[in-house]
């Protein structure tokens, strides 16, 4: 059943880029305007690990990609369509919820175009901002996501020294906001 509601969940999706192309969304101008700092999705992902319950996340940077892992909340199918999707959120009715407009995670798509997921049951990569698609399974335990260095306007070492940058800058008062994550 689940992967019926994958393949459901991977044609719905297709069918809205293609609509999308159709009518010249451009999705990358959208995200532009919304986040004027590339590196502003590192904030989004800490809330998510926030909102997942996860006590700890680490950030891995390589020349090539940054990895992110988190031991919070395992995604469940609704996690999927969430985050593949556009203004939809399992969080809408969490009043302890910060991100409830189901945009944050796009603004990993300022440095890359091939978000992967690994977490529980799923892993998958996030292909034309929307469309899932399954990956083989590594085994990796906590939530792992993986940001190639792959956007087509930017060099990976333009990417690199963005993240780096805002990595090197985030410390103790950046977490202080955050009720779970502490280390």
């Amino acid at each position: 059943m689940e992967n019926q509601n994958f393949d459901k969940l991977i044609a719905k999706r297709q069918q809205w880029v293609q609509g999308s192309k159709e009518n010249n969304f451009d999705f990358d101008s959208i995200l532009a305007g919304i986040y004027n700092d590339p590196s502003h999705f590192i904030y989004e992902i800490l809330q998510n690990a926030e909102d997942a319950d996860a006590s700890e996340i680490s950030f891995t940077l390589f020349d090539d990609r940054l990895e992110i892992k988190h031991n919070g909340k395992e995604f469940d199918f609704n996690d999927v369509d969430g985050i593949t999707g556009i203004g939809i959120s399992t969080k809408k009715d969490d009043i302890n919820s910060i991100g409830k407009f189901g945009v944050g995670f796009k603004s990993v798509f300022a440095i890359t175009q091939t978000p992967v997921i690994h977490s529980g049951a799923y892993h998958f990569e996030i292909r034309d901002f929307v469309i899932p698609s399954l990956i083989s399974n590594n085994r990796i335990k906590d939530t792992v996501i993986i940001l190639p260095f792959n956007h087509p306007s930017r060099t990976k070492d333009e990417v690199f020294e963005i993240v780096s940058k805002k990595l090197g800058n985030i410390g103790l008062k950046t977490l202080l906001f955050l009720k779970n994550v502490y280390n």
